[in-house]
Order: structure tokens, then sequence, then C-alpha cells
């Protein structure tokens, strides 16, 4: 097969998978948040953004670094609770996503909006590395504690974010990121009490809710600057 054919077939798969995906992130409104999937995004469907290929290639690093983050909080948790000799490099890593996202969003969001994001993300990055440090102490009530702090920096991110983009439902993000949040937490105290299936489960889950998460920002962009793709 010629390398062309190969670059089209490799396009209409990204193009399946991702409105396939989209199907299956897609929750309908009324969803509570003690259910699972637990945002209630779907308001915007694929046949109201035209699928460009720069369009696609937005989603799908959009989606990249969001799946990274996942994994380098897990890899940041695991570090933590065996004091392994990378745990500061694994953390360091972590915190990298934040300017890694940033570098994605600034062309949309200008300087002054995409510092502040990657300012009050990477504070988010930090904070939730403060949940394994008192799960492995056993602290409940210290973790208790982060999970507000979690929270209240989700509401700060919101309110930055959106000054720089209008079309983002804030209410819908700050739900989709407090179950992030809480999912986190979840993934955190199963790990540290040895319920390994159940630290397997919820970190499925976490990874979905991540990919929800990126879609949005991918489609507040698109929304907010048609022009650009």
């Amino acid at each position: 097969m010629k390398p062309s054919n190969l670059i089209i077939f490799a396009i209409i798969g990204v193009i399946v998978g991702y409105l396939l995906g989209w199907t299956v992130f897609s929750t309908p409104t009324g969803t509570t948040a003690q259910e699972y999937p637990t945002s209630t995004f779907g308001t915007t469907t694929p046949n109201t953004i035209e699928l460009t290929e720069s369009s696609l290639k937005l989603i799908v690093e959009m989606r990249r670094l969001w799946a990274d983050q996942v994994m380098w909080t897990r890899s940041s948790i695991v570090a933590i609770h065996n004091d392994l000799a990378d745990r500061d490099q694994v953390a360091t890593r972590l915190l990298k996503n934040s300017d890694d996202i940033g570098e994605l969003i600034a062309p949309f969001y200008g300087s002054e909006d995409t510092t502040n994001f990657n300012s009050l993300f990477k504070n988010h990055l930090a904070t939730t590395l403060e949940l394994a440090v008192a799960a492995k102490a056993g602290d409940e009530t210290k973790m208790n504690d982060v999970e507000k702090r979690l929270n209240q920096n989700v509401d700060e991110l919101i309110s930055a974010i959106s000054t720089g983009n209008r079309s983002l439902n804030k209410e819908e993000l700050r739900t989709m990121l407090y179950d992030y949040n809480r999912l986190i937490k979840e993934d955190v105290t199963a790990h540290f009490s040895n319920s390994y299936e159940t630290e397997i489960s919820t970190f499925d889950r976490l990874h979905d809710q991540a990919m929800i998460i990126a879609d949005v920002f991918s489609t507040g962009i698109l929304k907010q600057s048609p022009e650009k793709f």
C-alpha cells in the first residue's frame, strides 16, 4: 500500500474514532454528580464543528496531554507511596503538563490569559500530590481539606479561562472538574488501602473523565476561533 493511502486511512481512522469517542463520552443532561459518567457534556454535537485537519490535530493533542496528566498523576502517587528514587523527577514531569497544555492553548487565549491559566493549573497539579502525601500519613481530614482546595482552584481556573473563552459552559466545566478531583481522591484512597481492583476501575473512569474534559477544552476553542481552523 502506498504511503499516501496509509495517511488517508489513518486520518479516516482518527475521524471515526473521534466521532465514536464523542458519542461514548456524551451523557444526558440531568446526570447526577454521584453517577458516572458525571458530565453533562453533549450539548454541542460533532455536526456543529467542522472537522478539518487542523481541528483534528487540536483534538488529538488535547486528548494526549490530558492522558499524560492522568498517567503521570498515577506515577506520582506510586512514587510517593513507595518512596521511589525518581519521586521528584516524576512530580516535575507531571507539573510540566501545565506548560504543555498552556502552549497548546496559547495561540487562542493570548499570553496574559495563558500565563494565568498555567499558574493556576500548575497549582492544581501540585495540590493533587498532597492527596497522596496525606493518604500515606493516614490523615483523612487533610485529604478532605486538599479536595476542598482543589475545588476552590477549579473555581479560579474556570473564572480565568472563561475570560479568554466566552463559549465555554462554566457550570458544565465546573461539574466535570469537580468530578475529576473526586475520582483522583477515590483512586488515591483505593491505592493506599491496597484495594487494587477498585483502583484500576477508578483509574479507567478517571481516564475517561479526562478525555471528556479534553474534548470540552477543544470544543471551546473551536467554537471561539473557527476562523483559525
